[in-house]
């Protein structure tokens, strides 16, 4: 469930900051840059959005236009059969002179149409500021982390030699819901050799006594994902080497979540864990990036890795996430759901 008040502190700064950016109108078309505008969830393709810095015009389906009427009265709603072609003719209407969009995020043929009208790509999106969450955004995501950490001490005392990975996984959907979040598609369950996978699919291999678990998961409150991973040794006799490659990543993580402060690169912030995973002899086997942005989507900008020039800012939310897979053994991966805060990052995958 959407909460509004979230949405309407994030559309009150968009429209201010298109007036700062002296953009007369801005056409929104990416279905998950709606939902953080508006807090109504679209299928991809099915609405588009002409925002100006005092109004906000919705061109979506039919089925759809008693419903937002009753949800956000203040958006003009109507049901074209054009969305693109009707954004582009009421910001001619209205005589908009610089209309905007996001070009990353535009199908070609609306591409087409707002070419023909004038308007421009611009750096500034909602996008650009979906990176930097506000209080209320990050008071959703410590409760989806709360649900997500409390799932992880349900599923260490439920998990059972013999138990399937698939079986696992549905405990870890159903627990989730019983919380009061949804649980995500994304989810990783991997037993013994398969924990080196780094996006192992559940299969109905079973656990077996003296081997490692590794599990990956997501959940979703009012919108906001959390992203926790875990792993550990399923008996009493762990392997020196894994216990060993175990303590490699939590320093790592450690080391990356201290990091996690405003003027750090992407880039930087990898190194500061990948250093620690090389210098311990492992670095060949830490194959992915630290980390990646998440909010309204589970894989988002900003990114800790070694693409990433641009600088962290404040309350970026970021996961840290190193990792050393052994082919033919096992991996490890440890991670969090991280603030980047001025003190170092905040951790949010707690109780």
């Amino acid at each position: 469930m959407a909460d509004r008040k979230i949405n309407a502190e994030i559309l009150k700064n968009f429209q201010k900051q298109l007036t700062k950016n002296k953009i007369d109108g801005y056409i929104v078309t990416d279905n998950v840059d709606q939902l953080y505008l508006t807090g109504f969830t679209f299928f991809a393709h099915e609405a588009a959005l002409l925002i100006t810095p005092r109004e906000i015009y919705c061109f979506t389906r039919d089925l759809y236009v008693l419903e937002l009427g009753a949800y956000a009265p203040f958006m003009k709603t109507s049901a074209p059969l054009n969305f693109a072609q009707a954004a582009a003719e009421t910001a001619a209407k209205l005589k908009l002179k610089n209309v905007c969009f996001d070009a990353e995020k535009t199908t070609y043929l609306d591409g087409k149409i707002f070419d023909r009208a004038g308007f421009k790509s611009s750096a500034f999106s909602p996008g650009l500021i979906r990176q930097v969450k506000t209080k209320t955004e990050i008071a959703a995501m410590r409760e989806a982390c709360k649900i997500a950490y409390k799932t992880y001490e349900h599923i260490k005392k439920f998990i059972k030699t013999g138990m399937t990975e698939k079986t696992v996984a549905a405990e870890i959907e159903r627990y989730t819901r019983v919380l009061g979040a949804l649980p995500d598609i994304y989810m990783i369950v991997c037993f013994g050799v398969n924990s080196n996978n780094t996006h192992n699919v559940p299969t109905d291999d079973k656990l077996k006594d003296e081997s490692a678990i590794l599990i990956d998961y997501t959940c979703v409150y009012k919108n906001y994902f959390s992203d926790i991973t875990r792993s550990w040794w399923h008996g009493k006799n762990p392997p020196a080497e894994y216990k060993k490659i175990w303590r490699i990543v939590n320093t790592a993580r450690a080391a990356g979540v201290k990091a996690a402060k405003p003027g750090i690169t992407g880039k930087d912030l990898d190194l500061v864990a990948r250093n620690i995973i090389t210098a311990a002899g492992y670095g060949d086997y830490f194959i992915h990036r630290l980390g990646h942005g998440i909010g309204l989507e589970v894989h988002e900008n900003p990114c800790a890795a070694a693409t990433n020039t641009e600088k962290f800012v404040q309350n970026n939310v970021t996961s840290i996430e190193p990792g050393i897979y052994l082919p033919g053994k096992y991996g490890v991966r440890l991670e969090d759901t991280v603030v980047v805060d001025k003190a170092g990052g905040i951790i949010l995958t707690k109780p």
